[in-house]
């Protein structure tokens, strides 16, 4: 059992880079649906973009910030296709059946373990890159302030997006600032 546990919080279990994947983009889905696009006025591709900026803004722009490719562009298949999927079932059921069982306490608890792992084991991978690509100082062999900066700014490259700079960071430090994310 513990096995299980251990394989499920280190990412090596069977099929884990996907349900990671698409509990992030569901809980992305979910965040667009229950505020900007509460009463599904918005256009479906706004809304759809919105929602990808919302779950995967570091995923868009992180890379950016080191002169690469976004890994969107580089491995997008599995994001951009669970994540139309999660859009469709939180935004497009009859009845809204998706948006209501996203609601639900064990389906937000189960879906935010994924994406929260999704989170961790990513902001791991993207300062693990930056790493290698940022050399060390005279002072110290290892590259330290510009993988950790870069970790916590990989995890409001979204919200530094749609609310800009100075409107993120305005009042208070965000929850994904004190995430570490």
């Amino acid at each position: 059992m513990i096995d299980l546990i251990v394989d499920f919080l280190s990412g090596s279990s069977p099929y884990h880079a996907e349900l990671r994947t698409f509990g992030q983009a569901f809980m992305g889905a979910l965040a667009v649906r229950s505020s900007a696009n509460k009463n599904k006025d918005m256009n479906w591709f706004h809304a759809f973009a919105f929602t990808t900026i919302t779950a995967f803004g570091g995923g868009w722009f992180g890379f950016i910030w080191m002169g690469r490719p976004t890994s969107l562009i580089t491995n997008g298949d599995i994001t951009l296709t669970l994540t139309a999927i999660a859009f469709v079932l939180v935004t497009y059921t009859p009845l809204d059946i998706g948006y209501m069982f996203g609601k639900m306490l064990p389906v937000k608890i189960l879906a935010n373990s994924w994406a929260q792992l999704f989170r961790g084991l990513g902001m791991i991978g993207f300062i693990n890159a930056c790493a290698k690509e940022v050399s060390p100082s005279k002072y110290y062999p290892t590259p330290i302030l510009g993988p950790v900066v870069y970790g916590t700014l990989l995890g409001n490259m979204g919200a530094f997006f749609l609310k800009g700079f100075h409107k993120h960071l305005e009042k208070e430090i965000p929850w994904a600032f004190q995430n570490g994310e």
